[in-house]
């Protein structure tokens, strides 16, 4: 609940401040580790996104490992 707070009061910040704001969210419990990782930042790029935008996701990319654990229900 604390996270979705922040997002809130940061969005309703830039909103009294006129400020412009960009947000990305990522759910890394998917299959992310799957997906070739430079044909993201590719794609951003043939979409025309902004470069500093690129380059924060690119950061978020940069260096990480996905491991799967398997709980028992027992």
């Amino acid at each position: 609940m604390d996270n979705i707070f922040i997002v809130r009061q940061i969005i309703e910040k830039c909103h009294e401040f006129t400020l412009e704001l960009h947000n990305t969210f990522i759910d890394y419990t998917q299959a992310f580790d799957s997906v070739f990782r430079d044909k993201i930042i590719k794609c951003l790029n043939k979409y025309k996104i902004p470069s500093k935008l690129i380059k924060l996701i690119a950061r978020t990319l940069q260096d990480t490992k996905a491991k799967t654990i398997q709980k028992s229900l027992k």
